[in-house]
């Protein structure tokens, strides 16, 4: 089921829309071991050297752990969903078991959507790299009255830049703002290029994810190229996470632990209900460059 939010600029958008009200599901739960800590022969003393002195101080430094550890897969989801709207036109929308239920196009225009094949393509001795750049930041502030500021590029696409001599020429007379760069806070996934001559940022993203067959895969695809504007109207909503105990939550993260018999143990859970919205795609280009 596909849904065209051209018109859905809010989630009261949406709901005008009568489209789907419930949001993606991400639930993960495990059994803690942090309340193992409770357990100890007679006699035997706690020792510990990171400064965390009582028991009860040790299992709420170990439950923040975990809970930071699921903390962080859950916002990764979230991170493939927010590639899946800018990079693709589409925003899944998940069940709890990971199924997708509907999609949702995001209302890119036909003009906003780019190809570069044959000669054109960025891996193509006739490449244009940084004029087509130029073209798309145009596109980006005549449609949307919004300065270009961000190029992202994939993995593939981040080589084909590099290798272009024509590039690496127009970017050598920029060395001052690369001195910009410091290495030392390099963050894994993660590369800042340099600018161009015009100041917007160039930056590549080689982050994975292991998909529902086990594979490896990249993030954002390695021939794809996103121009954007950081004033853009993008958004991740929050709804409501219901649990009998807690009640309705609304926000981020939502947690909670609790005892079962059979498996006799604690458990650990965190969960979140995320929509990647773009409300404004007149501020986003998309290029297939290879």
């Amino acid at each position: 089921m596909a849904y065209d939010l051209t018109n859905a600029t809010t989630l009261s958008g949406l709901i005008n829309q009568n489209l789907p009200r419930r949001p993606n599901q991400i639930s993960i739960k495990n059994l803690t071991k942090a309340f193992d800590l409770k357990k100890r022969a007679a006699g035997q003393q706690f020792s510990y050297g990171d400064g965390v002195k009582t028991v009860e101080d040790r299992i709420a430094f170990k439950l923040g752990q975990e809970l930071t550890d699921m903390t962080n897969r859950i916002y990764q989801t979230i991170e493939k969903m927010c590639a899946e709207a800018l990079y693709n036109d589409e925003v899944n929308n998940y069940d709890a078991n990971g199924n997708v239920i509907e999609t949702f196009s995001i209302g890119l225009a036909d003009d906003h959507k780019v190809a570069r094949t044959s000669s054109a393509a960025w891996n193509q001795s006739g490449a244009t790299i940084l004029e087509d750049i130029d073209d798309w930041c145009n596109i980006v502030e005549t449609d949307s009255a919004l300065p270009a500021t961000d190029v992202i590029l994939g993995a593939g696409a981040k080589n084909a830049l590099r290798s272009n001599d024509k590039v690496l020429k127009q970017l050598s007379t920029n060395t001052a703002k690369f001195a910009l760069i410091d290495p030392q806070k390099k963050e894994a996934g993660g590369q800042f290029l340099g600018y161009t001559s015009d100041g917007v940022r160039l930056w590549c993203c080689t982050e994975t994810y292991e998909n529902s067959a086990g594979s490896k895969t990249a993030m954002i695809p390695d021939d794809k190229v996103i121009v954007l504007s950081n004033e853009m109207a993008a958004n991740v909503h929050f709804g409501l996470i219901e649990d009998i105990e807690a009640g309705g939550f609304v926000g981020e993260i939502f947690s909670k632990t609790w005892e079962t018999k059979d498996p006799s143990g604690i458990w650990l859970k965190a969960a979140s209900a995320p929509l990647a919205l773009v409300s404004q795609p007149s501020a986003l280009v998309v290029a297939d460059v290879m």
